[in-house]
């Protein structure tokens, strides 16, 4: 799916598509190219937590990336359940970017 990120202050959004729902929220801290940081929700949902992407330089010219969430309220299972996918995805299409320089696919 399409993301656009704004700066710091303004929003950031993840366009809905046939597989996932759109997601929104506030961009806190945007320092290329080591931290994001986000609130998430949804459109109908106004968005208190937050995500946060790290990443490190790491050894042999590769890089460490930690993904932090942090929770103000039990999310429902089912949204629990699509968040692991959706990171699965993101993560999966990162290395694929990092390997070989192209995007998986839609519908990711």
């Amino acid at each position: 799916g399409k993301t656009e990120i704004g700066e710091p202050g303004e929003r950031w959004v993840r366009h809905a598509t046939d597989k996932w729902p759109a997601i929104t929220g506030i961009v806190l801290a945007k320092e290329p190219p080591n931290r994001l940081l986000v609130t998430w929700g949804f459109d109908d949902d106004p968005p208190p937590d937050r995500v946060e992407f790290l990443i490190e330089p790491s050894a042999n010219g590769t890089a460490r990336v930690t993904i932090r969430e942090y929770h103000s309220r039990q999310w429902p299972e089912d949204i629990t359940d699509s968040a692991v996918q959706g990171w699965n995805a993101l993560l999966a299409g990162l290395k694929t970017l990092i390997e070989t320089g192209k995007p998986l696919p839609s519908p990711f």
